[in-house]
């Protein structure tokens, strides 16, 4: 039979187990996209800061580069403007400065404040801070410039300062040669002042032994010079003994030679005063002969020198061509025209049986042969450097007069050796001209071992 159900309450429990069904899932799209545009404004600033520093950087660097450009300039400028740069600064002018500090702080101390005041005018603590690594590797260079031009200079000055001293002491030697302790003291300060210069050039030993050895040179051909200026040959002679270990091969040999020609004429004039009157007639005196040019007209050749194969028989006188030539005498014009290596030619007669003769002429005066002319009469114009003029005599004989001349009274062996070996006879060919000749030698400028100027050690 069946049998109704019943209600226990409101539920109703049904039997066995009841299903279990899942709901289908529900996306959260808004949150998604919230989510990525968060990342994309993140992403976006980080790249808007990376390009705002890099052009911060950027404009940092160019205004630092702007500022080292301006730090050059301003040390081309202290270095080479010509009114204000240091390398216009020589010798002295780099070593003593107006304001008593070196060239090195002076410049420096300039250049620093020019960096400082360029590093004030940029805009930032960074810029400063990249111009500062900058600008100290500038300021170190420009020092070490400083530094090498002050040195450099400084071998300058000391060249220059021991060369001036070589040259006041060569000439204290010309004017105290009488004075031995002074040149010694004058011939090792040279010593010393080449050594100098020796460190200063680097030279080698050999070549400072060289430069010392023409330092001291042109010092005692001053002296020497000095010497024969005074006509005392006999302490030149014993001053060139004494010092010739001092002297370069060229010199001594310049200096023999002048004082050989020197002692040689004094013996003439020693001989000739002495004797003129026994040997030569009243006809011919030294008075009656002038010189053919101007005095003071320099001697270019001198009379009785010793030349390749032969004797210099005359005088030749440096002239500008043209110069006009005169008469040393009266006398009769017995040559007007050319004759071999001497060129145009006039010769002229005179008393006691002497001739002039009057070579390498430009021209002729209005002389011809045959003609009497008067003392000063123009023969002839120069022909320039080689003016020869020559006094001879035609009456007499060579030899005799050489014979007489040494058996002569008052005359020495010793005085006619130089005569005899270093001029031969020659020299003697006429007393008169001799004598003559060596009138006209005094009347022109000498000849010397050097100039008056001591010349400076060459460096």
């Amino acid at each position: 039979m069946a049998t109704v159900p019943t209600r226990n309450g409101f539920q109703v429990a049904p039997e066995g187990r009841t299903p279990y069904v899942e709901a289908p899932p529900v996306k959260q799209v808004a949150g998604a996209q919230l989510q990525d545009a968060g990342r994309a404004i993140q992403s976006a600033g980080g790249v808007a800061s990376d390009l705002f520093t890099d052009h911060l950087r950027e404009v940092n660097q160019l205004r630092v580069d702007d500022a080292i450009i301006q730090a050059k300039q301003a040390q081309d400028h202290l270095t080479f403007d010509p009114t204000n740069g240091y390398a216009t600064l020589k010798g002295k002018a780099a070593l003593e400065r107006p304001d008593g500090k070196s060239l090195v702080d002076e410049y420096g101390s300039a250049y620093d404040d020019t960096i400082k005041r360029i590093g004030d005018g940029l805009g930032s603590d960074a810029q400063r801070r990249m111009f500062a690594r900058s600008a100290n590797a500038l300021s170190a260079s420009f020092r070490g410039s400083l530094e090498k031009h002050t040195a450099s200079e400084t071998v300058e000055y000391g060249k220059s300062v021991q060369i001036g001293k070589i040259g006041v002491l060569q000439r204290d030697m010309s004017l105290a040669y009488a004075d031995t302790e002074r040149t010694a003291r004058s011939v090792e300060a040279i010593r010393q002042s080449v050594a100098q210069l020796a460190r200063y050039q680097g030279w080698s030993a050999d070549e400072t032994t060289l430069k010392t050895q023409a330092a001291l040179s042109e010092g005692h051909a001053a002296a020497l010079n000095s010497m024969i200026d005074d006509r005392d040959l006999d302490s030149a002679e014993a001053y060139l003994d004494q010092h010739k270990s001092d002297m370069t091969a060229e010199a001594l040999f310049g200096a023999t030679k002048v004082l050989t020609q020197e002692r040689t004429g004094q013996v003439v004039n020693d001989v000739v005063n002495d004797n003129l009157a026994g040997l030569v007639g009243s006809g011919v005196g030294v008075q009656n002969f002038i010189p053919p040019v101007a005095s003071g007209t320099r001697m270019s050749g001198a009379f009785g020198e010793q030349r390749p194969g032969h004797t210099h028989g005359g005088v030749d006188f440096a002239t500008p061509i043209g110069t006009k030539v005169a008469a040393s005498a009266d006398g009769v014009v017995s040559f007007v025209g050319q004759k071999g290596n001497y060129g145009n030619v006039v010769i002229v007669k005179h008393a006691d049986g002497y001739e002039t003769r009057y070579a390498h002429l430009e021209g002729f005066g209005d002389i011809r042969a045959g003609q009497t002319i008067r003392q000063g009469a123009i023969v002839g114009r120069s022909g320039g450097e080689r003016l020869n003029v020559s006094i001879h005599s035609i009456s007499r004989d060579s030899n005799s007069t050489w014979r007489k001349l040494t058996k002569m009274p008052n005359t020495s062996t010793a005085r006619m050796t130089p005569l005899k070996n270093g001029l031969a006879w020659k020299f003697a060919i006429s007393l008169a001209a001799s004598r003559i000749a060596s009138t006209w030698l005094r009347s022109c400028s000498s000849v010397r071992i050097f100039s008056s100027r001591p010349p400076k050690v060459s460096t």
